[in-house]
């Protein structure tokens, strides 16, 4: 009898409905012309209310893609209220290499202002804030990308553990 309850329960660990998968297909690729989706606008929510949204936007400027970012945010929350507005627009080559940049930030009325170019060998660029005005200049060891451009650059030997590294221009914190 025991045998038999053995045999029973072993078989029904074995089911018709689970069968093997097959290798999983390869990770979509696309190019910037054939971007499946030109502008995408979210909605930001908070504590279960919408309190911003977000868009992007990628078109064709030339030889070059423009691919601009938007997003505004306003918090209410314990008495503080806290107003967000976040413009990017970038220009980039076919291959998501930052050619120029123009980013305008504002929270709580106080406004950032970067904007600027790779030219050469070095990402020269302009900040305004607080009625100030400077220029800087970075040295660069090779490519890279603006921030908005990371949703678009293909993984690398996509790979369980492997990982991938990209030299990202970030313009709030005007750091690489």
């Amino acid at each position: 009898m025991r045998a038999l309850l053995l045999l029973l329960f072993l078989a029904g660990c074995s089911t018709p409905y689970f069968h093997d998968a097959g290798t999983a297909p390869e990770p979509a690729r696309f190019s910037l012309d054939s971007w499946p989706h030109r502008e995408l606008w979210t909605g930001v929510v908070f504590n279960g209310d919408k309190v911003g949204f977000t868009r992007r936007q990628v078109r064709a400027a030339g030889e070059l893609w423009e691919i601009e970012s938007e997003a505004v945010m306003r918090l209410q929350f314990l008495g503080v209220d806290k107003r967000i507005r976040l413009r990017s627009l970038d220009r980039v080559r076919s291959d998501l290499t930052l050619e120029a940049f123009s980013y305008e930030h504002e929270i709580d009325g106080n406004q950032l202002f970067v904007s600027g170019s790779v030219q050469g060998g070095e990402l020269v660029y302009r900040v305004q804030a607080s009625g100030s005005e400077e220029q800087k200049q970075v040295a660069l060891e090779g490519r890279v990308y603006p921030t908005s451009a990371l949703a678009f650059l293909p993984p690398k030997d996509l790979k369980v553990g492997a990982s991938a590294r990209y030299d990202v221009f970030h313009g709030e914190t005007q750091s690489i």
